[in-house]
């Protein structure tokens, strides 16, 4: 299992964990024999839909 739950994923690492998981293979470059794997992915929760809250400085 791969915990990135409290990480700061960019959407294209996340994406390719997703392929991974999907084919049960990791990327050639770092598995070149290509031997199955179980990968279970805990996702980071979407922070778009988060609302920021954003301070004014007083000029």
């Amino acid at each position: 299992m791969l915990n990135v739950s409290h990480a700061v994923v960019e959407p294209a690492a996340m994406e390719q964990l997703r392929e991974c998981s999907a084919s049960h293979h990791l990327p050639t470059a770092i598995d070149p024999l290509q031997s199955e794997c179980q990968l279970s992915i805990v996702a980071p929760v979407e922070t778009a839909a988060i609302p920021r809250v954003r301070r004014l400085a007083a000029a």
